[in-house]
């Protein structure tokens, strides 16, 4: 999400202001108690120009974002982990190398529950019911488990985040890495992200370009 042009009252955005969203969509118009109140334009990642759209709607205190939570069933409470290829030495246990995912790794989005897709949806602020976002066809555990391999040889730590803009036919246009520990790892792991082969994104029913994100946390595990 790109800072928030807006007035500001006792820290949350209060009066008018204008929003962009990295994952597609802005909202332009009056603020009230850190929310837009529904009294201005709202552009969606499809490109449908509304007003009024989010009234009302909850709106995540820290990012800015109308609220999963407001357009999504309740979140499973599990959470998915990606084993490695093979085992460590001495063991014949594949241990985890990513932990933490709201969905599963190696599921393509077809393969997702109606739970799953909805916690996918709710990573972009503004997207019509209808339309669907972009996907990686095999699911995204090939591309963070990839850059899970690449930071093990050099350990950085901290957040990665980065967005790839994915056209109409599911081809990697672009990268960019709006927060990460290393430059040499985002370079690679742009790259990783750039060679993965994705399901369009569908905009009023037909094929579209758009943004999917990828984001990583790395650890020390002692």
């Amino acid at each position: 999400m790109k800072a928030p042009h807006a007035e500001w009252k006792a820290g949350k955005r209060e009066g008018k202001g204008a929003i962009v969203y990295t994952l597609d969509g802005s909202y332009d118009g009056e603020w009230k108690n850190d929310r837009p109140n529904g009294n201005g334009v709202a552009l969606y990642s499809s490109g449908r120009r509304v007003g009024a759209v989010v009234a009302s709607q909850p709106v995540d205190d820290e990012s800015g974002k109308v609220s999963a939570a407001a357009k999504a069933p309740p979140e499973p409470s599990r959470e998915h982990d990606l084993k490695s290829e093979g085992p460590r030495l001495g063991t014949h246990i594949p241990h985890k190398v990513v932990t933490g995912g709201k969905v599963p790794f190696k599921a393509s989005y077809e393969q997702l529950s109606e739970q799953e897709r909805a916690i996918v949806r709710g990573w972009y602020p503004l997207l019509d019911p209808a339309d669907e976002p972009p996907y990686p066809l095999l699911g995204n555990g090939n591309v963070l488990g990839a850059i899970q391999k690449i930071n093990a040889r050099d350990p950085a730590f901290g957040l990665l985040s980065m967005v790839v803009m994915v056209d109409s036919e599911g081809k990697a246009q672009s990268v960019n890495v709006y927060v990460t520990p290393d430059a040499k790892l985002s370079e690679m792991a742009g790259f990783v992200a750039m060679k993965e082969k994705y399901k369009p994104a569908r905009c009023s029913g037909k094929p579209c370009a758009m943004a999917f994100p990828y984001t990583m946390v790395f650890s020390r595990s002692w």
